[in-house]
């Protein structure tokens, strides 16, 4: 489409009313509109999304404008709910599936938090230890979601002793190797000691931070009750990260 802001005028709506609509500035609008139109691609992928499903079609009647800008809106607005548009589309809609079906589960009575918990450790650590990974995916061919013909052979020692595992307890649930499963207990033991002194870690870390800080003012005549203090270190914290990320 070459002149979307005629486009718009015939559809009965003005550029203010669809900035607004869309959470666009006017100067912002129409320089998307300016790349659009000349074939670029909008540099944030869900605008690009939405001019092209707004305006590659040029016979759009204005009934079907409006029905396609109110469903284009109702995404926009959900983004903004969950707190998701600076995130890929992609990644905004798995967010909006994932509280959906959560939300689903927690009306139940017999909802289990362990589950959650479990979900909580996975996505914290499988970017570091691939078992987490491996798990994910052995789950994901299971269930059909991907081809088995895209196993790599990676993957083949993983999904093999996965499903050896997971069908010697569906067969015989109550046999084990008690030298298995003390291993199992010593893992557990030494996992909580790894986190015991992570913990301390951060938190020596964090007190001689606090001290650090309140000396500096105590030199400048100020003492600082805890609410200061804790405010002080968030703005320090949120400096650090706008200071990683080159900003």
């Amino acid at each position: 489409m070459d002149n979307i802001k005629k486009y718009l005028k015939n559809v009965g709506i003005t550029q203010k009313e669809f900035a607004e609509r869309i959470g666009l500035s006017r100067p912002t609008l129409d320089t998307y509109i300016e790349m659009f139109e000349s074939g670029q691609v909008i540099p944030k992928e869900r605008y690009n999304i939405i001019f092209k499903r707004l305006f590659s079609v040029q016979d759009f009647s204005a009934k079907e404008f409006e029905r396609n800008l109110q469903q284009i809106e109702n995404l926009l607005n959900r983004d903004q709910k969950y707190g998701t548009s600076d995130l890929s589309p992609e990644a905004a809609d798995y967010v909006s599936l994932i509280v959906r079906n959560m939300t689903k589960d927690f009306k139940t009575d017999d909802w289990n938090k362990d589950v959650y918990t479990f979900i909580n450790i996975l996505i914290s650590n499988y970017h570091e230890n691939e078992i987490f990974l491996h798990l994910v995916e052995y789950f994901i061919y299971l269930n059909n979601i991907r081809e088995i013909e895209d196993i790599k052979e990676s993957q083949k020692s993983y999904f093999a002793n996965m499903f050896k595992t997971f069908h010697d307890l569906l067969e015989k649930p109550d046999s084990y190797d008690e030298a298995d499963y003390q291993a199992f207990l010593n893992r557990c033991i030494e996992i909580k000691t790894q986190k015991k002194n992570k913990r301390d870690e951060r938190n020596n870390n964090l007190k001689e931070r606090i001290q650090m800080m309140v000396a500096e003012y105590e030199k400048k005549g100020i003492d600082l009750n805890e609410e200061e203090i804790i405010e002080e270190i968030k703005k320090q914290l949120v400096q650090e990260n706008l200071n990683v990320g080159g900003i």
